[in-house]
């Protein structure tokens, strides 16, 4: 759980006045504490940690701020239920408010996974995603539309490129960031009536959250999963026989192949020698094996994001 929003109404605090009680427990106040007005709402705004607040009579809105660096001070190491029970308790008991019950307006869900190559090597396979639109990012490819975004980028270089504390565990390592963004018509989306920080923190749910995010991954077209086996080719004439061979293959085998040279000797289009010379290179090459294998690169990220996200009732 990262980015997340959250709006409180007096239904779910009736004994509390907003205005006048919750800004002496903000880390600092906009405007020196004073109402400005939002739409001809008074308000009162400020910071609580890292959360943007907006206070009104009627209402707490926390808002564009990391839940895990809430806690945790930083948003690398993994973030598991237990302690996003704990950032949500440590929430409610910094601003006073029954957090538990407020209104989830948007969150990210998020999963760290440590490579063993670098990132960038990994992200040249990612394709397209259904229902999704690809962009290309500085660190990373977002898959986007109007309800969500999965986010898959090198989470170090980003963190690099803002400037933030990398913690010592993590400064040398190759850390692929899997993050779905829930944005809105979250409850639609999931099937329920409401998504409260109660909801999130439910051990039913959490697993949906996890499985989410792995069948999302896993329905991303993955480019050149497959690639030909170079392991024994070390000269060029080898080189060169591979790529006759692969022809042959594309012509439907060697007895195909075999039908096409004589047929155009038969046409004249072919002298003796040269449907003698075409015949025995055909012979040497269909002794080769075409085989291919799967890149190490996706099946070492499949089995990591697999062991790390996906969890099995």
């Amino acid at each position: 759980m990262d980015t997340i929003g959250l709006i409180l109404t007096k239904e779910n605090a009736p004994n509390t006045s907003f205005m006048e009680e919750i800004p002496a427990y903000l880390t600092s106040l906009y405007n020196n504490g004073d109402i400005v007005y939002n739409y001809n709402i008074p308000t009162i705004k400020g910071k609580l940690g890292n959360f943007d607040v907006s206070i009104t009579d009627d209402s707490v809105k926390i808002k564009n701020g990391s839940l895990q660096k809430f806690i945790d001070k930083n948003n690398i190491s993994p973030f598991g239920l237990n302690r996003i029970k704990q950032a949500f308790e440590l929430l409610a008991d910094t601003i006073h408010l029954p957090i538990n019950n407020a209104k989830v307006l948007n969150f990210d869900f998020a999963k760290p996974i440590t490579l063993k190559h670098d990132v960038s090597l990994y992200l040249n396979y990612f394709g397209n995603l259904n229902h999704f639109k690809r962009l290309e990012q500085p660190t990373g490819i977002n898959y986007k539309n109007g309800y969500r975004e999965l986010c898959i980028y090198n989470k170090i270089t980003e963190l690099k490129n803002h400037r933030e504390f990398i913690p010592p565990l993590y400064q040398n390592a190759n850390l692929i960031r899997l993050e779905m963004r829930y944005k809105r018509n979250l409850c639609k989306y999931f099937n329920v009536p409401a998504i409260t920080p109660k909801i999130l923190t439910n051990e039913d749910f959490y697993i949906n959250l996890c499985n989410d995010l792995y069948n999302n991954y896993t329905k991303i077209d993955k480019l050149k999963t497959f690639k030909i086996d170079m392991s024994n080719i070390t000269t060029k004439e080898q080189y060169k026989k591979l790529g006759v061979l692969k022809l042959i293959e594309e012509q439907g085998g060697k007895l195909e192949a075999l039908k096409g040279i004589e047929e155009r000797s038969k046409k004249g289009i072919l002298t003796r020698k040269q449907k003698g010379d075409l015949i025995k290179l055909i012979n040497e090459c269909s002794q080769m094996k075409l085989q291919t294998i799967e890149s190490e690169l996706i099946t070492e990220l499949n089995q990591k994001v697999k062991e790390s996200i996906k969890y099995y009732r």
